[in-house]
């Protein structure tokens, strides 16, 4: 089964953030490694190096202490969106663009949440309200390292107006105010109101006697 150099590199990252191997072990997979690369190198002189080889030998795993420390810059960049953005409502905030479906994105996601994970757990007291709000704060710092165009599409301007149903009811609302005014108008002056229409709903029968108020 052949695997690429991206699913490599991941692989290696998830291993060394999560401390499956220890480090004389890690130390010996990588002197195996480098004899095995030695060896086809050798073999393969005259050849053409495939594509996934050449990304495979470019790719460097950062040592941890680097890792360490981009982590703990993530860390930083994480506070400093909560501090812009703690107390403002979700709905006042500004709509992020959407983070793209790529290996980088996965790369960036993962190394956000280790950040993440690290700083929540001086907030032990996690509502619901808490919770979105560090779901933005991590995606607003995604979208800056990955370094995209942090405000997405505008809110839409049906997003303000009123709910359908309370719009119906000032319909209705609105209709009864004016067939009532047509009916007092009737009422009062007979003949110029002859003209205006009323409602079927709101029509009084031949048969109805109006009793003036």
């Amino acid at each position: 089964m052949t695997m690429s150099s991206q699913r490599i590199s991941d692989q290696v990252r998830v291993i060394r953030s999560r401390k499956f191997l220890s480090e004389v072990e890690t130390e010996n997979i990588k002197i195996v490694v480098s004899e095995r690369l030695g060896m086809v190198q050798i073999e393969n002189e005259e050849q053409p190096t495939e594509p996934f080889l050449e990304r495979s030998m470019a790719i460097e795993a950062a040592p941890p202490e680097e890792e360490d420390k981009d982590i703990d810059k993530l860390g930083e960049s994480l506070l400093s969106q909560h501090v812009i953005y703690e107390g403002i409502p979700l709905d006042d905030r500004p709509i992020l663009s959407k983070i793209p479906y790529s290996f980088k994105s996965r790369l960036t996601v993962n190394r956000v949440n280790e950040a993440l994970s690290r700083i929540i757990v001086d907030y032990p007291e996690m509502t619901v309200e808490a919770v979105c709000h560090w779901a933005y704060v991590a995606a607003s710092v995604i979208i800056i390292e990955l370094g995209l165009e942090k405000h997405g599409k505008k809110k839409d301007k049906n997003h303000t107006k009123l709910p359908r149903w309370q719009r119906r009811l000032q319909n209705k609302i609105a209709s009864l105010r004016a067939n009532i005014g047509v009916i007092t108008s009737y009422i009062r002056n007979p003949v110029g109101a002859k003209q205006r229409a009323v409602s079927p709903k709101h029509s009084c029968s031949p048969n109805t006697k109006l009793v003036k108020t």
